[in-house]
């Protein structure tokens, strides 16, 4: 009886010593693992560990997030969400107006936002002390950026090196315009709204080999009115859409039968998320915006 008490008593020491090396063990490997990085705000994080449940509140960012294989860590998207085809699928949070309180309900560890049009909602966000990560792509390098930055938040750095490295090697191997054709791109047109400075519209005509009209406009997405199109006179004009016949119902317009581009057939279609979302998939504007402009 005493020998069976004293191989209990033992048997509980070594189980106790086995749970104070185990917990020891965690700690050591959160701590080998804690990651202090800032975002495209200049706010910074300390990642204990790769974030596993994702929310993001635009389309661009769950593109990418999907690029770098997190399929299984997102867990809600925002309404306007639509590709890859599984998003669908996944709770919605809004998409203008965030649901917060569903937000919240959803216990995420990091929320993967877009600074330019969504200022106010980060700002409440964080606020309510929640794990807002930021950032801001206006260009394909801005792009590689954003990519390795979420690659370390989430413990994907091999697949985020690896889309960068597609995002250079893409573009080095694009054929440019070589006459610098003036290039105007609709985004919407009635408003006519187009792609200013500083944005991936920009970004794309110009790495096409285009000068991208709209950034004489001032701002980021201007709305100009038909006489700045007329002035300017593009060589070619790119509309976002989804459909040619959008398009006929604008160029059979007498005001847009007065353009260049329109009475020489200059014009082309390209889907609108491909144009104006900064994702891997907008590498393929490019290549269309250049093989149609150096005919």
């Amino acid at each position: 009886m005493l020998v069976q008490n004293r191989n209990i008593l033992s048997f509980r020491v070594v189980m106790k010593r086995v749970i104070s090396i185990f917990f020891i063990a965690v700690l050591f490997v959160s701590v080998l693992y804690a990651l202090t990085i800032r975002d495209e705000t200049g706010y910074k994080f300390t990642f204990v560990s790769p974030a596993k449940r994702i929310i993001s509140t635009m389309p661009s960012n769950t593109e990418i997030l999907f690029e770098l294989g997190l399929a299984k860590k997102i867990i809600a998207v925002s309404n306007k969400c639509d590709y890859p085809e599984q998003v669908k699928k996944l709770p919605k949070i809004g998409d203008i107006n965030l649901d917060v309180e569903k937000i919240i309900s959803l216990n995420p560890d990091l929320i993967v936002m877009l600074y330019d049009t969504q200022k106010y909602q980060i700002e409440r966000l964080r606020k309510l002390s929640l794990p807002v990560f930021v950032i801001n792509p206006k260009s394909f390098e801005d792009l590689a950026s954003s990519i390795l930055l979420l690659g370390k938040v989430t413990g994907t750095e091999k697949r985020a090196a690896e889309l960068n490295k597609k995002i250079y090697s893409s573009i080095s191997g694009i054929k440019k315009a070589k006459n610098s054709p003036k290039v105007f791109v609709v985004l919407w047109a009635n408003p006519l709204i187009t792609g200013g400075k500083d944005t991936i519209v920009e970004d794309i005509v110009k790495k096409a080999g285009g000068q991208n009209v709209g950034s004489k406009a001032g701002s980021s997405y201007p709305t100009v009115d038909f006489e700045f199109l007329l002035k300017e006179d593009p060589d070619y004009i790119i509309f976002s859409g989804k459909s040619y016949s959008q398009i006929k119902s604008i160029i059979s317009q007498e005001k847009w039968k007065q353009l260049s581009a329109i009475k020489k057939g200059n014009f082309l279609l390209i889907d609108a998320d491909l144009i104006t979302r900064p994702t891997i998939r907008a590498l393929k504007s490019i290549e269309l915006i250049a093989n149609f402009i150096r005919e």
